[in-house]
């Protein structure tokens, strides 16, 4: 027999059937005390709530006049965010303005020269050697 009192995590344990009572459970008071709290709270947590028969009746008798009566087929916020998303797309489609034809910059020569002397294979400190040796040979 162990002298030491079961944890809550064993008590529960027990509670859920992972584990079986030992001879400790079944000879101390405050052990078996505890388990048997622990189990009312489980039943008493699990045992559905009690709803009194009148509440009910007038849930249905609720139901049963929002069935019976009309919605009503005009509500103003529906039709705002319909118009305010047609007004937005008739403001996008009048303030829509085609590009005009691009004409090259300064800008853009500028970054071609740098585009064809990025892809040129030959260093530049090496381009006035190989305009001396092409000159040679064309000679």
């Amino acid at each position: 027999m162990t002298s030491e009192h079961w944890t809550e995590e064993r008590l529960l344990d027990h509670l859920y059937g992972l584990i079986d009572a030992d001879e400790h459970l079944a000879a101390c008071q405050e052990c078996s005390t505890r388990a048997a709290a622990l189990s009312l709270r489980r039943t008493l947590a699990a045992a559905p709530p009690e709803i009194p028969d009148d509440f009910l009746a007038a849930q249905r008798r609720r139901i049963h006049e929002r069935i019976g009566s009309p919605r009503r087929a005009w509500h103003p916020l529906r039709w705002a965010v319909s118009a305010m998303a047609v007004l937005a797309i008739v403001l996008g489609l009048s303030l829509y303005r085609s590009n005009p034809a691009v004409t090259p910059s300064h800008d853009d020569q500028f970054f071609t020269e740098i585009s064809t002397m990025a892809q040129t294979s030959a260093p530049r400190a090496v381009q006035p050697i190989e305009a001396l040796v092409q000159d040679d040979t064309e000679e």
